[in-house]
């Protein structure tokens, strides 16, 4: 019988934007790049593990299944880390791996994160840290990373962490993956000709250009605290509209 034992952690699930269409296709080199970019988020997030004893409940920190993941980082297993520092560490990770699969693969993504009590096996995920982030995930609407209340009191406001975080219009916080970066002109134009070109090839489609709108907001509040107002994007609909072409038919 399989004891339930739970450690407090902090813990994402992410759903990558069009991942699932990737199963549906026969587009390989853009499978290729998502795939090489989920071996790419394993491998640098499971190297994480030697900062934790062997004595935790899973000898990996990441799990994918199909176009989600899964990741969690234990509290209290390194006396190297303080919980403050095992979210600073953790978000700043995903992070990166947002510029992975983002910037250079084109997806974008969506997801929570959350603390609190975990089982993480390699055979089971259970708890409500993990009921928490696949249930704020849902109100995400948009491709931004939600930061649950249990984890913005590890961030202070006055705190060099403090750039992690942004607020929304809608009040919900989130991961500010363009904020405080080295590199941030470069990562600023990659961000604009990525967003460009979602809004092109979605133009006609309402609910997946909606996505690369909101995306174009948060990068021209980015462009704007970097002073790079040339990267602003003009998120105005020009020729959305037109008159119809074909008669009515009653």
């Amino acid at each position: 019988m399989t004891t339930v034992r739970t450690q407090r952690q902090i813990c994402a699930f992410i759903d990558v934007l069009g991942g699932a269409m990737l199963f549906k296709n026969k587009n390989r080199s853009r499978a290729s790049a998502f795939f090489a970019c989920l071996e790419e988020f394993e491998r640098r997030l499971n190297g994480w593990s030697h900062h934790f004893p062997k004595g935790r409940q899973s000898t990996a920190l990441v799990k994918t299944f199909s176009d989600n993941i899964f990741v969690a980082f234990p509290f209290g297993s390194s006396p190297k880390m303080s919980d403050s520092d095992v979210v600073h560490t953790f978000l700043h990770e995903l992070k990166h791996q947002i510029h992975e699969l983002t910037l250079y693969a084109g997806f974008p993504m969506r997801g929570a994160v959350s603390v609190g009590n975990l089982m993480f096996t390699d055979k089971f995920l259970y708890g409500p840290a993990l009921v928490d982030a696949v249930q704020l995930e849902k109100s995400a609407i948009f491709p931004r990373i939600l930061l649950a209340p249990s984890v913005l009191k590890y961030i202070e406001l006055d705190s060099v962490a403090a750039g992690l975080a942004i607020q929304d219009a809608d009040g919900k916080t989130f991961l500010h993956y363009l904020g405080g970066l080295d590199g941030i002109h470069a990562l600023l134009k990659l961000h604009h000709d990525y967003v460009c070109q979602g809004l092109a090839h979605n133009a006609s489609k309402i609910h997946e250009r909606q996505k690369y709108e909101w995306l174009a907001q948060y990068h021209n509040y980015s462009a704007r605290l970097a002073r790079r107002f040339d990267l602003e994007i003009n998120v105005e609909r020009e020729n959305a509209f037109s008159t119809r072409d074909m008669p009515l038919v009653l």
